[in-house]
């Protein structure tokens, strides 16, 4: 009897998570149907920079991202860009929808995989703010897919896991946090065949997407590492309020060195909480995805630049971990908060005000992450059967 139970949960298994994939895959679509619905009426497509940059970069079809037009964005956004940007001749309208529907396929793929596993749980992805107010805001998408696909399929293929983390970190930096978490999480089983593997994947993949562009724009790599560097804490990190007076402008380190201090912090932080989990992986305290939430939690707090769509990083671990749904439903209020006070509250009240507002949402979103990561850190008998179901030790 056991045996056939089994055999019957087995066989239904399919049929149900097709049927939930099919609706979550619907709500997705319809999602970033009104958001391009809402975003196009605009110009500037409602100060997207998906849209605007193209103008505001001079990118169109006669004019190559990075060999004929500088662009502070990793390689991969550059190649999208303007392959969207042909049809369009990089009119913001047309580039931006064919960016979005190309993000929304996207987020539709990250849907069905979750939903293949996790169900219902999808809809912490689906219902999340960074998503649905900011998922069109920049190209975080297109990083976000190939960082789930490489997490979920980490217990079935070291190297095609590691390929697709180097996608995703072609577009956007972040998903190089999980590369240590991973290859630590090897050393306890001696599984070295397997990092090597893991870590072969990851390069060869960055190396497909970065070198062509190195060769074609030599100092594409150096420009990026240039702007990014010299940009000072922006509004919306912890980093911008230490390190200001809290009567604004002034600060307490000069101004002609306040991007470099920003930049030593920022990195020194980040690094010291990425080696001190990957120690805890290493040592078989600490499963790797949830190491991978919190490296992309410690990143958050530490980063010097602060935009609202950075939130979306961390959503789909809401799905893969048994994060508590009240926290869930905080760290979504506060990212919200901090949206509006970034696109809507910074243009129409006092700049002493704003300070103040901005401050407390600040901390408000710092408090939320902290809980979730002393969560985290001490791992539910769940949080490991769901690290182990995705093969993570």
């Amino acid at each position: 009897m056991p045996a056939l139970q089994v055999g019957l949960t087995i066989h239904r298994l399919p049929r149900r998570a097709v049927g939930t994939g099919a609706g979550l895959i619907c709500v997705c679509l319809a999602i970033f149907a009104v958001g391009i619905g809402a975003r196009v009426v605009c110009r500037d497509v409602c100060a997207s920079d998906i849209g605007r940059l193209y103008e505001a970069r001079g990118i169109d079809r006669g004019s190559l991202p990075f060999v004929d037009r500088p662009l502070e964005y990793p390689p991969l956004i550059g190649v999208v860009m303007y392959v969207a940007g042909v049809p369009g001749d990089g009119s913001p309208r047309v580039s931006f929808v064919l960016n979005a529907v190309g993000l929304a396929v996207l987020a539709v793929t990250v849907s069905w995989q979750l939903s293949r596993r996790y169900g219902a749980r999808t809809m912490r992805w689906l219902l999340a703010p960074p998503l649905i107010f900011e998922g069109l805001v920049n190209w975080d998408v297109l990083a976000v897919a190939p960082a789930v696909g490489g997490l979920l399929l980490w217990s079935r293929s070291a190297f095609w896991a590691g390929a697709l983390l180097g996608v995703g970190a072609a577009a956007k930096l972040f998903p190089a946090l999980y590369v240590a978490m991973l290859v630590a999480s090897c050393v306890p089983t001696g599984e070295w065949r397997r990092a090597a593997r893991f870590l072969g994947g990851a390069a060869l993949a960055v190396a497909t997407i970065v070198f062509p562009i190195r060769l074609a724009a030599p100092n594409a790599i150096r420009y990026f590492l240039d702007f990014h560097a010299a940009r000072s804490p922006t509004r919306g990190t912890l980093l911008s309020y230490v390190l200001r007076n809290p009567a604004m402008p002034d600060s307490w380190v000069p101004q002609s060195g306040f991007a470099t201090v920003g930049t030593i912090v920022s990195v020194t932080l980040t690094a010291i909480a990425l080696g001190l989990l990957a120690m805890r992986v290493l040592r078989g305290r600490l499963h790797a995805l949830p190491a991978c939430a919190l490296g992309t939690i410690a990143f958050l707090l530490a980063n010097k630049v602060y935009s609202p769509q950075y939130d979306l990083w961390l959503v789909p671990f809401f799905v893969m971990l048994p994060v508590r749904s009240r926290l869930v439903a905080h760290f979504y209020a506060s990212s919200f908060i901090m949206f509006l006070l970034s696109f809507v509250f910074s243009h129409i009240i006092p700049k002493a005000l704003f300070f103040q507002l901005n401050g407390a949402g600040i901390l408000y979103r710092a408090i939320v992450l902290i809980v979730i990561s002393r969560e985290l850190l001490r791992p539910t008998r769940r949080a490991a059967e769901l690290a182990t179901d995705l093969g993570v030790a």
